[in-house]
């Protein structure tokens, strides 16, 4: 909302749709017109926000339970591995069931 996320700049053009999609993502103005593509968009960006949310606080967790351990980058590669699969399997049952509900056609 600090930059502006809530007010509607219209889709006019490259810039104010990128804008509209990455922005606005959490909080869409209601282009009910461009929603085929402006949702999935909208989810695609706030999956890879959660994503990186997600692998910065999990990793944090996981240092303080293995602090005393000499390979830390193991630990990050691993969380990071793990939450690369959970995302994807999150981010094709969504496509699927949008398709299934025909809201991508």
């Amino acid at each position: 909302m600090a930059l502006g996320g809530g007010r509607a700049y219209g889709l006019n053009g490259l810039g104010h749709k990128l804008y509209a999609a990455v922005v606005q993502a959490s909080w869409l103005i209601p282009y009910e017109e461009a929603f085929f593509w402006l949702v999935p968009s909208a989810f695609t960006v706030l999956m890879l926000y959660f994503f990186l949310s997600s692998w910065l606080i999990e990793y944090g967790f996981m240092y303080l339970l293995f602090h005393k351990s000499d390979d830390k980058a193991l630990i990050c590669k691993n969380v990071f591995k793990a939450n690369v699969v959970s995302y994807i399997f999150l981010y094709v049952f969504v496509l699927i069931y949008w398709l299934a509900a025909g809201f991508l056609n």
